[in-house]
């Protein structure tokens, strides 16, 4: 296959990479009425009739080699935990303080609300008017 695989399937939270290399399998997406899967080799029943039974649809295998199949596998789960890695970093910088329930975001709020030059404020999901 010339292209990068890339799965479009939320796999990090059913399942493990040494799964998906052990068994040489990495479903990539439902298309239609068919979820297709990488595999460089002809997987055993189990592994299928698992799959099929978890999305619900009939197996359509893509043959790639197996270089292509573990570097998509280690892929998708490297960018999976690099958003991980990325919320935790947020999480930590902007945990609330020993000063209250709101810590340091309270003093953010009042920061904005006071400010006359202030456009908007981050209200921990979106940005709104102050």
């Amino acid at each position: 296959m010339a292209t990068a695989l890339i799965s479009k399937l939320p796999l990090t939270e059913s399942f493990e990479p040494a799964y998906l290399e052990y068994y040489g399998i990495l479903p990539l997406e439902v298309d239609g009425e068919h979820l297709k899967v990488a595999t460089d080799r002809e997987p055993a029943v189990e592994v299928l009739e698992d799959l099929q039974q978890s999305f619900g649809v009939p197996i359509d295998l893509i043959s790639v080699s197996n270089e292509e199949l573990l570097d998509a596998i280690r892929r998708t789960f490297a960018s999976s935990e690099s958003v991980i890695e990325l919320i935790r970093d947020l999480d930590a910088e902007f945990s609330p303080g020993p000063g209250g329930p709101d810590g340091g975001l309270a003093d953010a709020r009042r920061t904005c609300i006071s400010s006359p030059r202030a456009r908007g404020c981050w209200r921990g999901f979106a940005w709104t008017a102050c």
